[in-house]
């Protein structure tokens, strides 16, 4: 077994009236594949399954562990990282003035800009961003696409199963 899947063993073990809870072993391959630390906890904030980059901050021994005992843990909110949903793009723009320099041959394009767009309530709202802070958020929003990703991974592999149950 790898290290961390005993210890996923003794926790599904431990608790098999709640087993409908625990994440499949497929939804575990995909969390895995994630690179930023996962932490599952049941509805007694118990911790379920960490992935492999939360088991390279907190080690061993977490099953069943309260998630209020762990995340005091200093080295495991350092580890915690946020997901910002929406896109980061460039941009450099015309503008409207005749003789600027941004008509000139070639154009000398004003910018960059960096806008942050998204959706709120079914609306589409953009937000600029200074270029320090789109460096700094940048992982944030690459964490926002590798979740997307894992999403849609999980509902395809879903889909397949739905199907080959109810042809």
């Amino acid at each position: 077994m790898v290290d961390g899947d005993e210890a996923f063993a003794e926790t599904l073990a431990g608790a098999a009236a709640d087993a409908a809870v625990y994440p499949s072993s497929k939804t575990r391959l995909l969390l895995e594949q994630l690179p930023m630390p996962v932490m599952l906890l049941d509805d007694h904030e118990r911790v379920l399954f960490v992935n492999h980059s939360m088991r390279n901050v907190l080690g061993p021994g977490l099953d069943r562990k309260r998630a209020s005992s762990v995340l005091r843990n200093p080295d495991v909110l350092a580890a915690i990282d946020f997901a910002l949903p929406g896109s980061l793009g460039r941009r450099d723009n015309v503008c409207g003035k005749p003789g600027c320099r941004c008509k000139a041959d070639p154009p000398q394009l004003h910018g960059p800009y960096y806008l942050w767009t998204r959706k709120v309530d079914g609306k589409t709202v953009t937000k600029m961003l200074t270029e320090e802070q789109a460096r700094r958020y940048q992982p944030w929003f690459d964490n926002a696409a590798d979740l997307r990703r894992i999403v849609r991974e999980l509902q395809n592999l879903s889909v397949s199963v739905f199907d080959q149950r109810e042809p």
